[in-house]
């Protein structure tokens, strides 16, 4: 910190060739007034630190990153569980008994039907009763909820069975639920604990007597013993959050309840489903939420609601129900396998594949206009009798959802994800490694056997003049590029010559020399390794070749970009080439896939490797060589721009998920990302980064230790965008941080999504600063605070 100091000046008069001899000295006059005060200085400079965060939040330290977030979200991923041991209905009168055993706090995400729960911390508890209710008996009350439900048959040959609840509340056909503790306008039948305390014992015994139960509005009694009957619980207050549901037959036999979507696929995305505060199981879902529901004009019934929520955004879909409105899906909606999949423990159900073997209006028509059809068709329309798995063209609904090609919210169609599987890249060998030397890339496009899924290399295809390879015109449907770049912890590619840190990318399907004899091709690099460059040198092959699709368009029309995924080599700069140190392993390719279903970007050029047995968690480094910290979307920008926004993968990948971020692409592209429904627990960090293994977190590969001197975010290249030296950065775990802890550009602005309040979210940034946060700071100046 700069400091001023305060110099006393004495006023001395100095008298110089005087004559004659000094008088004798006068008095010393009266004091004058004080003047007024002046105006209030510029505000001094705070010290600046180094970035503090290791301190409180490295692993070990009282607040570590990882224990942090792991508390923060240890509610939202993990549940209780009721598990329904049996129902009795009894004659006449007919109020069923449920008996069933609560379990938590911790017993895993959710599961169907009535499994006995597990967990470590999974066992018998009571639920802490409602404040100050009692039963009869004087005994305080817990506060549980209760809904019933029958299947009943399609309703005609378009259909499929649905769900009929038996509770409503006067002549409202709203699904209405029962509970244990009084409140306006609910039912309330009897709960009584059976075993001793801390069992988690329980009955309940309905209020509602189902054998005189009449749809609202008609005479027609509900009540059908023989169907299999659906009894849904929940708990009913914020002490835990637990669900279950038992199928029985009243009068005897086998319940048949289809499984169409389990609770375990939702949560591939959502971690933890929930709704109303409490309610978590699909299969709980069904019972309210079936044809009868509707609100504002909208049907509520979970085909429709489902469906349409997660097809709005790509299909343009104009839905809302219970003020939720369309989300941002991360995968092609004709992915139905991904929520119509059985990922329970056991056999499968053959309702999962009733999206394909016995397609309904009502389902289909959620996505697909039904002006969209040839002909005219109503709800009781045999859909099947034309769409069933026995066509072979695109009115089978598997060949029609399974060919589809468009790409949407950064996912694959299945087209598009089978076709990929056909080819494979790899990196046979780089030369010309030391600095001064100009690296040349040796690699292979391999087909693969679909039999025997061995790899097979390909003739002279990626050179010929037909096939795969053949559209690389500008824009084309074919392109191969190898990407090198440098530098394995912190990718930065000073040197490369390309700006805003760009690495080195070369044209294979151009400039590539085909070998005659193994037919790879080899790609030589113009611009030289850096003089004085050490460490390692990260090489990527990325593009994509093209596929006519003869089922989804005309055999004429332009082929579709197969996302093949990419892959990446590292190798020691020096002399003599070997294998370097491969970037840092931190996100699970595979978890992302499980949103993004097969996740592809920028024109399916970039596909993360998938994860194997040489790779279990995949690889995104093709990535991080142009997402890194000198990279921001200034190239892409208006000329004269003032702003930039850093695409440094660590920041950015955050920053979308936060939905916290708008950023500049290819063309001038306005990418804006503050839309974005992230459907799990922000900080659940685990969700994308590795699960580390026995709750030891790897420096090498997690989120958990911040690192003190590293290398800065560039938030704005400097005036030359090719160099670095000038760029202006934010210190790196302040820019990471902020990501999701509110943002230095909107943390203030009501129209963010990240705003809360001013002052709320101006701690966020506070606190940073006081602990070392710094901005708008060059490298060498982090790196003097940095400095020992």
């Amino acid at each position: 910190m700069r400091t001023s100091k305060v110099v006393a000046l004495s006023a001395a008069l100095a008298l110089a060739a005087c004559t004659g001899s000094t008088g004798p000295e006068g008095p010393v006059g009266a004091t004058g007034p004080t003047g007024p005060t002046g105006p209030t200085g510029p505000a001094g400079q705070p010290p600046q630190l180094a970035e503090q965060c290791a301190v409180c939040h490295g692993p070990g330290a009282a607040v570590a990153v990882a224990d942090a977030h792991n508390g923060a979200v240890s509610g939202d991923i993990t549940a209780g569980a009721i598990y329904v041991t049996g129902v009795t209905f009894p004659s006449g009168t007919v109020t069923p008994v449920v008996s069933f055993t609560l379990y938590g706090p911790d017993c895993g995400t959710p599961v169907g039907g009535s499994p006995l729960p597990s967990g470590p911390n999974c066992a018998p508890m009571d639920l802490p009763p409602v404040n100050g209710q009692v039963d009869a008996g004087g005994n305080p009350v817990a506060a549980f909820n209760f809904t019933v439900a029958k299947l009943a048959p399609a309703p005609s040959a378009g259909e499929n069975p649905y769900w009929v609840s038996y509770l409503y509340s006067g002549s409202s056909t709203t699904p209405q639920r029962e509970q244990t503790y009084a409140q306006t306008g609910r039912m309330v039948g009897r709960l009584a604990h059976v075993g001793s305390a801390g069992s988690g014992q329980y009955t309940y015994t309905f209020a509602t007597n189902l054998a005189a139960v009449t749809y609202p509005g008609t005479t027609t009694l509900l009540y059908d013993p023989t169907a299999t009957t659906r009894i849904g619980a929940q708990t009913g207050n914020d002490q835990l959050a637990a669900n279950g549901t038992f199928d029985v037959v009243p009068a005897g036999g086998t319940p048949s309840a289809p499984l169409v979507v389990s609770t375990a696929a939702c949560n591939q995305c959502h971690k933890l489903l929930k709704a109303h505060g409490r309610r978590m199981l699909a299969e709980y879902c069904d019972t309210c939420h079936n044809p009868s529901l509707s609100s504002g004009g909208q049907s509520g019934n979970l085909a429709v609601m489902i469906h349409e929520f997660h097809a709005a955004g790509q299909l343009g879909l104009s839905y809302s129900f219970g003020g939720v409105t369309g989300i941002t899906y991360p995968q092609n909606v004709a992915n139905c396998a991904t929520c119509h999949q059985d990922l329970y423990p056991g056999a499968s159900s053959p309702a999962l594949s009733s999206w394909y073997s016995n397609p309904s209006y009502t389902a289909c028509f959620t996505c697909h206009a039904p002006s969209s059809h040839p002909f005219a068709v109503t709800p009781s329309t045999n859909c099947a009798g034309c769409h069933n798995p026995g066509q072979t063209d695109k009115t089978n609904v598997q060949i029609a959802h399974g060919e589809a090609d468009a790409v949407q919210g950064g996912g694959a169609g299945p087209f598009l994800v089978s076709q990929a599987a056909n080819f494979q890249y790899q990196i046979l060998g780089v030369t010309g490694t030391a600095p001064g030397s100009n690296p040349a890339v040796r690699i292979a496009v391999y087909s693969i056997d679909p039999n025997t899924h061995a790899a097979t290399t390909m003739t002279n295809v990626v050179k010929a003049t037909s096939g795969p390879w053949q559209y690389y015109q500008p824009g084309g449907a074919s392109r191969l590029f190898v990407d090198i770049g440098w530098q394995s912890t912190d990718v930065r590619n000073v040197g490369s010559g390309a700006s805003f840190g760009q690495p080195i990318q070369l044209d294979v399907l151009n400039n590539g020399v085909v070998n005659t004899t193994d037919y790879s091709v080899t790609v030589t690099s113009s611009t030289p390794v850096p003089a004085g460059l050490a460490g390692t040198l990260l090489v990527g092959v990325e593009g994509h070749p093209g596929v006519l699709n003869t089922l989804a368009n005309p055999a004429t029309t332009t082929p579709t970009r197969i996302p093949v995924q990419n892959v990446t080599a590292a190798y020691t700069i020096g002399a003599t080439p070997a294998a370097g140190t491969p970037r840092r392993s931190v996100v699970d390719v595979g978890k992302c896939n499980q949103c993004h279903g097969w996740l592809t970007l920028h024109g399916n050029n970039r596909t993360p490797t998938q994860p194997s047995t040489a790779l279990p968690y995949g690889d995104v480094t093709i990535c991080t060589l142009c997402h890194n910290t000198e990279a921001t979307d200034g190239s892409q920008r208006p000329a004269g721009s003032t702003r930039q926004t850093p695409i440094d993968f660590k920041v950015m990948i955050h920053a979308i998920h936060s939905a916290s971020t708008s950023v500049y692409g290819f063309g001038g592209s306005v990418n804006d990302f503050t839309d974005v429904t992230y459907p799990a627990p922000l900080a659940d960090c685990q969700a994308c980064h590795i699960t580390p293994p026995e709750g030891q977190f790897p420096v090498t590969y997690t989120y958990s230790g911040p690192q003190e001197a590293a290398w800065g975010t560039t938030t704005f290249a400097g005036s030359d965008a090719t160099a670095n030296a000038d760029n202006l950065r934010t210190t790196r775990w302040t820019a990471v941080c902020l990501s999701c802890h509110g943002s230095q550009n909107v943390f203030d602005d009501p129209s963010s999504p990240m705003f809360v309040s001013p002052e709320a979210t101006r701690t966020f940034l506070d606190h940073m600063i006081v602990n070392g946060a710094g901005f708008g700071l060059t490298q060498a100046q982090i790196d003097a605070l940095n400095a020992p």
